[in-house]
C-alpha cells in the first residue's frame, strides 16, 4: 500500500473531515467541490480503500478515514512546528519552549502549566507537543515532558523535578455496582478487565507506552492479574470500552477531567501517592528556555496552582 499524499492533498482530507460537507470544505479551501472530490478519490485509490462514507448531506470517516485523521493532525503539526523553528532560527530569536505529553488526562495540568510560564516570561513563546514524551525528548523533538513515574523511578539519560505524588481512580460505568461509591479497594476490581492508556505513534515505529507501563508496574506490585490488563489507544477507546463493555479504566486521579455522566471517576484507596507527575528533561540541556521552566518550578505557588481544581 502505498501512501504518497501531498501536504496539499492531508489539507484537503483534513477540512472535510472537520467540516463533514463537501462544499463547506471546498469554500474553505477556494476550490470547487469536484475538484475536492477527485483529490478524495485519488487518495482512496491510493490506499486502495474508501476514507468517507455519504449520511444524508452530511459525510463521515470510515475506520480508514479515523486512521489518516490522527497521522494527518500530527503531520500537519509538524508542518507547522517546522516552519515556526526555521522562522525563529533565522530571525535571531530564541527558539520556543516546547513541552511533550500525551494522555488527554494530562491537558488541564499542562495548560495551566503554559498559562503560568507565559505570565512571567510574556516574550517568550512555549508549545505543546503531542507525541511519546521521553522519546522526544532524547531525539529533540521537544526540551521538557510532563508525564507520570511509578514512584522513585527516573531513566538514567534524564533529570527530573517530580511537581506532587498521586495515586489511581477506577473509572466506571455509571450503571456499575461500584460507580457511586466514594471509594474503592483493588479487592473490589479483581475479577474486572482494567483498562490502560497507551499511546501508538508508528512515525516512531514502535508502540510507546509511558503510561501503560507506570499503572501496569503498580497494579502489578498490588498483585493485579496482568493478563486482566488491556490498552486503550485514545481517549475515545477508553471511555467507549467502559461504556459498552463494562470494563474498568485506571489513570491517574488528576484525570478526572475526562469524566463525565456516563463514566465516573472513584479513588483507589490503596494506591495512594503510587505515582509522581513530574517534568523531565535531558541531563546537562543548559538552553535558556529550560532554565527559565526550571526556574519556575521551584516556586511553591505555581505548583500548588496546578494542582488546584
Amino acid at each position: 500500500m502505498k501512501t504518497g499524499f501531498t501536504l496539499r492533498e492531508l489539507e484537503c482530507f483534513l477540512t472535510i473531515a472537520k467540516e463533514k460537507n463537501y462544499t463547506r470544505a471546498a469554500e474553505k479551501l477556494y476550490t470547487s467541490q469536484p475538484a475536492l472530490s477527485r483529490t478524495v478519490t485519488r487518495m482512496e485509490g491510493e490506499i486502495g480503500t474508501l476514507l468517507f462514507i455519504r449520511k444524508n448531506r452530511r459525510v463521515e470517516l470510515t475506520p480508514a478515514g479515523e486512521i489518516l485523521l490522527r497521522h494527518a493532525q500530527r503531520i500537519m503539526q509538524e508542518y507547522e512546528w517546522l516552519g515556526k523553528e526555521l522562522e525563529t532560527q533565522f530571525s535571531g530569536q530564541e527558539n520556543p519552549l516546547r513541552i511533550a505529553y500525551l494522555g488527554d488526562g494530562m491537558l488541564a495540568v499542562l495548560m495551566k502549566l503554559i498559562a503560568s510560564f507565559c505570565r512571567r516570561y510574556p516574550e517568550q513563546v512555549v508549545t505543546s507537543v503531542r507525541a511519546p514524551e521521553l522519546k522526544a525528548v532524547q531525539e529533540g523533538l521537544a526540551d521538557a515532558a510532563l508525564l507520570y513515574f511509578p514512584t522513585g523511578e527516573r531513566p538514567d539519560w534524564a533529570e527530573s523535578m517530580t511537581l506532587y505524588s498521586v495515586g489511581l481512580s477506577a473509572f466506571l460505568h455509571s450503571e456499575h455496582q461500584l460507580a457511586e461509591r466514594e471509594s474503592v479497594t483493588l479487592a473490589d476490581l479483581r475479577g474486572s478487565q482494567l483498562l490502560i492508556p497507551t499511546g501508538q505513534f508508528p512515525m516512531f515505529q514502535q508502540e510507546y507506552e509511558t503510561s501503560f507501563f507506570a499503572i501496569s508496574r503498580i497494579l502489578e506490585h498490588c498483585g493485579m492479574d496482568p493478563a486482566r490488563f488491556q490498552k486503550a489507544g485514545s481517549s475515545h477507546t477508553f471511555q467507549m470500552n467502559i461504556v459498552q463493555e463494562n470494563m474498568v479504566g485506571i489513570l491517574p486521579d488528576p484525570s478526572c477531567c475526562i469524566a463525565n455522566n456516563l463514566v465516573h471517576c472513584v479513588p483507589i484507596l490503596d494506591c495512594r501517592e503510587s505515582m509522581e507527575l513530574a517534568v523531565v528533561w535531558k541531563k546537562g540541556d543548559k538552553s535558556p528556555q529550560l532554565g527559565r521552566l526550571r526556574k519556575l518550578l521551584k516556586e511553591p505557588e505555581v505548583v500548588e496552582q496546578l494542582w488546584a481544581p
